[in-house]
């Protein structure tokens, strides 16, 4: 590949070889999390359901999403029940189809904010907010009840374990995509996450993975979950370098 992505399989096989040195690392926990999902939606077994929340949140958690300062570490697993029966909607179906960016990410003309498929990403995004910003939170016996804050990365985080139609905006991404001088592409909106589809329609990225699938353990990488590491890995790469004054 040239461009953006030119180094793809090298940063891959970088990011993705402790998993490969151990395979309880936590970085499984997307693999574990993602391939149950994509059989428990098809199964109508319902009496899985507490295991499902049971894999959102451990996943979650091992992706850091319950360090102290954050509002999940103070939720058990039953809270993920509401979040499992909206990606479940019979609105979002479409979401869960492995190949449900294809027509967008091989289109020859630019994918538009508009679009239908953007637009029931960011619909699925607001109703994930909208039910945890209504959760109670009380931190401990001195605390008050307060609201909760729900982030674009613990939004963003719950698409990638799951649906995987977005990266997660956590920090070293946006941090990655500066890196690999990708611009307007930082935040979770509309306009941001159109301008990244089309940076990965323009750099041919769903053509390159069809040709050259990124696979471990048997899971098969969707293309978001990709875009995920690899911008990730560069951002993570970016920080240590500032961190040790510019030697890595």
């Amino acid at each position: 590949m040239n461009g953006v992505f030119d180094d793809l399989y090298e940063v891959a096989e970088e990011c993705l070889s402790p998993i490969v040195q151990d395979p309880a690392n936590r970085g499984r926990s997307w693999d574990q999390c993602y391939t149950f999902f994509q059989e428990y939606r098809n199964s109508n077994e319902k009496q899985r359901r507490e295991l499902a929340c049971l894999h959102l949140g451990f996943y979650l958690a091992s992706w850091g999403m319950f360090r102290g300062s954050g509002l999940l570490i103070q939720k058990d697993y039953t809270i993920y029940g509401a979040i499992i029966d909206l990606l479940l909607r019979s609105d979002y179906q479409e979401l869960w189809r492995p190949r449900f960016l294809k027509g967008l990410l091989m289109s020859k003309g630019a994918i538009s904010a508009d679009d239908e498929q953007v637009g029931l990403v960011f619909d699925l995004a607001k109703q994930i907010r909208n039910y945890i910003n209504e959760l109670p939170i009380i931190r401990n016996h001195r605390s008050c009840r307060e609201s909760a804050n729900c982030t674009n990365t613990i939004v963003t985080k719950i698409l990638l374990g799951t649906l995987v139609c977005t990266p997660a905006y956590d920090a070293n991404f946006p941090k990655g995509l500066t890196a690999r001088g990708v611009r307007r592409c930082g935040s979770f909106t509309r306009d941001c996450f159109t301008n990244l589809l089309n940076v990965c329609r323009e750099e041919r990225l769903w053509q390159a993975l069809e040709r050259q699938p990124i696979e471990r353990y048997g899971v098969v990488y969707p293309v978001m979950r990709v875009v995920d590491l690899y911008f990730w890995k560069k951002g993570f790469d970016e920080s240590e370098k500032n961190r040790h004054g510019g030697n890595k």
